[in-house]
């Protein structure tokens, strides 16, 4: 009897594949919800951040206006005695803003490509439920098996982690900049930026320690994991 419930035209597939479409369509719309709020902040951030690089990449480069300012001085005040001027090197600072910034454009640009490729690959899962036969199930049933195989629900809770990194790389790269240009306006962005990254710690943590915790987010998962 048993065998007979479960051939190839059994009605029971039929049934099968009508709960599998309502949870591909509840796990796909938890996805794309996340997947479209991390794209689209992912894509200001990075627009932001382009805009501070153009500025501040500047300071890996000489300024032409400024060295021929300085030769023209240097051939007045020594119009006897020519001195070669000193070539161009970059601050410290300004090469280290610049590697956390570029850092963080690219740990950005990652997790947009993460989140567009994984809109795909859901939307991919998602069709292989079109019928109600037993093929269609089978099919089903090894995407969803390939799904938890290759831990693809893993992978999508590290994107925003990468977009996370990308924000605390650009805040301690700002830090710098202003501890460069003015000392005090650098300690008073420093003391709005330690508070934030000891509460995103914190709460990160906090799941991990408490079974009834609120703050679950990526890197909960992870740390819970290991």
């Amino acid at each position: 009897p048993f065998a007979h419930h479960c051939a190839m035209n059994a009605v029971i597939w039929k049934f099968y594949m009508e709960e599998a479409r309502i949870f591909n369509r509840r796990l796909a719309d938890t996805f794309n919800g996340d997947l479209d709020t991390l794209l689209i902040f992912a894509g200001l951030f990075s627009a932001i951040l382009t805009a501070f690089l153009i500025e501040i990449r500047k300071g890996l480069q000489e300024d032409l206006q400024d060295r021929t300012n300085d030769l023209l001085i240097v051939l007045i005040q020594n119009q006897h005695n020519l001195t070669a001027l000193p070539a161009f090197t970059s601050t410290l600072a300004s090469r280290w803003v610049n590697g956390l910034w570029f850092s963080s454009l690219v740990l950005s640009l990652t997790s947009a490509l993460g989140a567009s490729l994984a809109k795909g690959w859901g939307t991919h899962f998602s069709a292989t439920v079109l019928g109600s036969s037993w093929n269609d199930a089978k099919r089903h049933c090894s995407r969803l098996h390939g799904f938890e195989r290759w831990h693809l629900h893993l992978i999508l809770q590290c994107l925003p982690i990468f977009i996370h990194i990308a924000f605390f790389l650009f805040s301690i790269g700002l830090v710098i900049l202003l501890l460069g240009d003015d000392h005090a306006i650098g300690i008073a962005i420093s003391a709005l930026t330690v508070p934030i990254v000891v509460f995103y710690l914190g709460s990160s943590i906090h799941p991990t320690l408490y079974e009834d915790s609120p703050f679950w987010s990526p890197i909960s998962w992870m740390i819970r994991g290991l």
